[in-house]
């Protein structure tokens, strides 16, 4: 049981890394990307079809997926905690407080833009059918 968990976890690894490649080489994937409404009605649809160890699953994937998500570098995640701190480490200076938080912020700003943009999208895929 304890070796299907960790062989589990690899191959949900695998798709994370594998979608995320693809938003950037294949431009068609955009088209399956959804926001938490796409996650709800997925989700809703697995345990209504596939029961039980499925939902669990999907559930698994969705938090592997959150968690390599966050560890990218990429500003207002941890990930970007994580460079500026190994930037820092590197050239022995400190990067001054006031960049790292106008870096932040546009960040943030993009990763709720993009949320607010797939949420439209959803609402319209999945609530209007269009």
């Amino acid at each position: 049981l304890i070796g299907k968990t960790f062989k589990d976890f690899g191959d949900g690894a695998t798709v994370v890394f594998k979608s995320l490649g693809m938003l950037f080489t294949e431009p068609s994937s955009w088209s399956d990307a959804g926001g938490i409404i796409a996650v709800g009605f997925v989700t809703t649809s697995y345990l209504q079809n596939l029961g039980w160890n499925y939902f669990i699953y999907l559930w698994g994937v969705i938090s592997i997926n959150l968690a390599i998500v966050n560890i990218l570098p990429f500003p207002g995640l941890d990930g970007w905690h994580l460079l500026v701190i190994i930037i820092e480490g590197i050239t022995k200076k400190e990067i001054p407080q006031k960049v790292k938080t106008i870096v932040s912020f546009i960040g943030i700003a993009l990763l709720f833009g993009l949320m607010i943009c797939l949420v439209f999208k959803d609402v319209f895929k999945y609530i209007f059918n269009m």
